[in-house]
Parts: C-alpha cells; sequence; structure tokens
C-alpha cells in the first residue's frame, strides 16, 4: 500500500487526480472496511515520511466513522489513528478531511472517556482550522449546510457528548469543557462559526433550561432579524422546536417578530413556524395575550393562515378522547379570541380546514358548525370529507374458478355523527357540496348511506327542501 500513496500524494501534489474515486476509491473503502486497522497502519507509515494523502485519508476517516465499524472496532482505531489527526496532519489536509472527522467525533462522542486526552482537543483543532467564511445564504435549508459543514458536524458531537455526561432532562447546568467550546462557536466575530450556531439553535430549549442567562447573552441575539444570521437560526430552532416557558418569554420579542419575515423564511420554514406559532397560541403560555397572538397572525400572508387553518383541525384530532375538552378550552378561545378578523380567513384552503375541523370536534360538533358554519364553502375536495363519514373498498370474493371485486361500504371515523346529530349533520353536507351535481367527481353512493342515515335517524328531515335536494342530485349524478 505505501507505495501507492506515495503516487496518490505525488499526483496530488501536482494538482492532478490522485485517486480515482469510482475505482480506486471503492477499492480502498473495501479494504478500510475489510481490514481498518492494517489500512490505518499504511496511513500511520506514510506519516512518517511526511506523505498525507487527503483523498485516501477522507475515505479512511468516513469509514471508520460507519456505525457497523463503530460497533466492530470502537474505541481501537481511534486509540490508534485519532492521535495522528489532532497532532502530526497538517492543516492543508485536515480541511479536506474535517467533514468526515466531524462525523469520526459524532459517532464516537458517546463512547468516550477521557473526553480531555482526545475528543474535545481534536474538536478544538477542527475550530481553529482556517474555514473560509461565507455569509449566510437567504435560500437553502440552512440546517442541512450546518450539518455537512465540519464546524455545525463538530458542534452536533459536543452536543452528542453533552447530552451522555449530563442530560439537559437530569442536570440543571452545561459542562465546562463544553461550555467553553460552545462560547467560542457563539463569538459574533468568528464568522466562519455560523454553522455551528445553528447547530445550537436546535439544542436552544435545553440551553435555556440548564444556563439561561448564558443562553440569553451569547445565543439570542442572532435570532434578531437585523442580524444576518437570524433566518438560519430560526431554521435551526424550528426543526424540532418546543416551548420552554423561560425560552419563549426570553425570545417573545423576535418570535412574534418572525411572523412578519414568512417570505424571508420561505415556505417549508414558513410553514413549520407557523405550525409553532399556532401550537403555542392554542397552548396559552404565560406572558402571552390574545392580543399578541392576534397581531402577529394578522401579519402572516396568506399561505401562513392556510397552514394555520390546517394545524388546527389536526392538533384538534391528534387530542383523541380529549378532543371535546379541546375544542372548548383551546379551539373556541382561539377563535374567538386570537383569528384575525380579515377577509383572508374565505380562502378554499381554509374552509376545507374549518370542515374538518367541525369534523374533529366530535362530540362538540354542533357548536363547532355553528361556529364556523358561515366559513364553509362547497368545496371540489368535498370526497374527502364525505369519506369521513362513509368510504368504499375493494373486497374480493374467491370463487372455485374465479375472482370477484366487489365495493364494499365501511362506516368512518365519523359516521356516528349521522345519527347523533341528523340535522347538523345535514346542514353540513348542504354547506360543503356543490351544488352542481355534474362537477361531482365521486362520493355519490357514500352520500346517499350519508342522507339514508340522517333519514333513519330523524325521519321528518326526508321533507326538508336540502335533504330531498341533495338525494335528487345522487340520483342525477349517477345517471
Amino acid at each position: 500500500l505505501l507505495p501507492w500513496l506515495r503516487e496518490v500524494t505525488r499526483k496530488e501534489q501536482n494538482r492532478q487526480q490522485g485517486m480515482d474515486d469510482r475505482d480506486e476509491g471503492s477499492v480502498w473503502t473495501q479494504y478500510c472496511r475489510r481490514h481498518a486497522m492494517q489500512a490505518g497502519c499504511a496511513l500511520c507509515d506514510a506519516a512518517k515520511e511526511n506523505i498525507w494523502p487527503s483523498r485516501p485519508w477522507q475515505f479512511a476517516v468516513l469509514t471508520w466513522s460507519e456505525e457497523q465499524n463503530i460497533a466492530r472496532l470502537g474505541r481501537r482505531a481511534w486509540q490508534y489513528f485519532a492521535p495522528l489527526l489532532l497532532n502530526e496532519m497538517p492543516d492543508k489536509t485536515l480541511l479536506e478531511v474535517a467533514p468526515n472527522a466531524s462525523s469520526w467525533l459524532l459517532s464516537m462522542a458517546e463512547f468516550i472517556d477521557n473526553p480531555d486526552e482526545l475528543f474535545l482537543p481534536l474538536c478544538q483543532r477542527i475550530l481553529d482550522l482556517p474555514f473560509v467564511s461565507k455569509p449566510a445564504s437567504t435560500s437553502g435549508d440552512p440546517v442541512q449546510e450546518a450539518i455537512n459543514h465540519p464546524v455545525g458536524g463538530v458542534t452536533l458531537a459536543l452536543g452528542k457528548f453533552w447530552y451522555k455526561i449530563a442530560d439537559p432532562n437530569q442536570h440543571d447546568s452545561l459542562p465546562d469543557n463544553v461550555e467553553a467550546l460552545f462560547r467560542q462557536i457563539c463569538n459574533v466575530d468568528k464568522k466562519q462559526f455560523r454553522h455551528g450556531r445553528v447547530v445550537l439553535a436546535m439544542y436552544l430549549p435545553a440551553l435555556c433550561k440548564v444556563a439561561r442567562a448564558w443562553t440569553k447573552e451569547n445565543l439570542l441575539p442572532y435570532f434578531h432579524w437585523h442580524n444576518p444570521e437570524a433566518r438560519a437560526m430560526w431554521a435551526g430552532f424550528l426543526s424540532s422546536p418546543h416551548y420552554h416557558p423561560s425560552l419563549m418569554a426570553d425570545l417573545k420579542a423576535d418570535f412574534l417578530e418572525t411572523a412578519a419575515h414568512y417570505d424571508e423564511l420561505g415556505d417549508y420554514l414558513g410553514s413549520r413556524f407557523v405550525h409553532f406559532l399556532t401550537d403555542v397560541a392554542l397552548a396559552r403560555i404565560d406572558g402571552y395575550s390574545s392580543g399578541d397572538f392576534r397581531k402577529t397572525f394578522a401579519q402572516l400572508p396568506q399561505g401562513g393562515l392556510n397552514v394555520a387553518a390546517d394545524k388546527m383541525w389536526r392538533f384538534c384530532e391528534a387530542a383523541g378522547d380529549r378532543r371535546e375538552e379541546f375544542w372548548k378550552n383551546r379551539i373556541q378561545p382561539f377563535w374567538k379570541e386570537v383569528r384575525p378578523k380579515s377577509k383572508n380567513w374565505l380562502s378554499p384552503e381554509i374552509s376545507q380546514s374549518l370542515a374538518e375541523l367541525c369534523l374533529a370536534a366530535g362530540d362538540e360538533f354542533p357548536a363547532a358548525l355553528k361556529m364556523l358554519g358561515n366559513w364553509l364553502k362547497p368545496h371540489p375536495s368535498y370526497y374527502s370529507l364525505v369519506s369521513r363519514f362513509y368510504h368504499k373498498t375493494l373486497e374480493t370474493i374467491s370463487r372455485a374458478d374465479s375472482k370477484e371485486h366487489l365495493d364494499k361500504m365501511e362506516a368512518g371515523p365519523q359516521a356516528a355523527l349521522l345519527k347523533n346529530f341528523p340535522e347538523e349533520s345535514l346542514q353540513f353536507l348542504v354547506a360543503i357540496i356543490p351544488t352542481d351535481p355534474s362537477s361531482w367527481w365521486g362520493g355519490r353512493e357514500e352520500l346517499q348511506q350519508c342522507l339514508k342515515d340522517i333519514a333513519e335517524a330523524k325521519p321528518e328531515l326526508r321533507d326538508d327542501r336540502h335533504w330531498q335536494e341533495l338525494n335528487e342530485n345522487c340520483r342525477r349524478a349517477t345517471r
């Protein structure tokens, strides 16, 4: 191997392709997997001659960081080869190896017993490398960029190590050795550490829990919208947000202002923000008034309002057996006190979501329909709502010489509403179904079954003009 490593290095120094990734790279990777220690020893022998081929090192370190190799090699490869990265590898080579080295650190974080010997010094050395500072992107996925950057990878490894030695769910302090590196990453003068700060934003609730003053001083200023890193920081936090009381108090002004920057976040991050905003508003957390949320929701564009309405019914449905309680204690106050009094709430998407919300309210269906009925409009996707009452599935009947596929009508999760609340169910169907049957594209038989259940529950409704019109439209639509 040594002559080959010498040749690869010579080519790299002459700015040629040192190793063909497709052929030689594949063979080298397989060799590193099957004979990890021999491959590492060959690289060590080359290092003694001051030979540092970057591509073989990249492939080897990446292989050592793979989960199956961590389980098989464990501390052995780390003990023998990590010191080379820490003490001997030139900066130029380590810069190229750093992405894979940070993956190795992440993989080893939970196995480290003596962090001051190799783990933390290697994190420090990678942070000290002269990475090129680039301005924060105004588009794309900042979290993915951060995770793929060596500084972000090192920060992830430090976070994993922190949870190993002092899980914030069980401890109330940030370990000194971790805090020192986190403080470096938060240094406002270190533009090249912005990817690390995005990763720290992912740990924001835990950091605030164990080190509130530290977090407020070092990390929260990056969430101000006059800071060029604000979008990336919010992306980090929104990747897995949850509200810690002290965090939401300290973050209040910037959190509420984020609604005005929905377009800067983009559709994906904007939707995640609105999901979290709706969650917080429905939870009615301390320190936030209905007026705060009303002003914030009023700043959202149409797309954000659509997301909020969608989130409301999904929250209510997710409450399960407590959906009626959730409706009375969460949805009703939100609708009365927080919802912007704006025509923007008249979109077809919101009408569809509010129809779903009526169904998700369970036994509070009549109250929901009374409050939201004026917002329900005929919708081309009415079938998705009707199918919540009834839907058809294919049933196969085996015969001696053939198989037949028959449609089978099955009751949906809200079928009981038809018999428990027949008048309100009829009112709901009239509101959501287009009056022109020629525009219907499905759900006729399901609708007929709904009308049948309504009439069985309250026979006098057969004489209702709306029941008769729907029933007639069903017959006309099937001709």
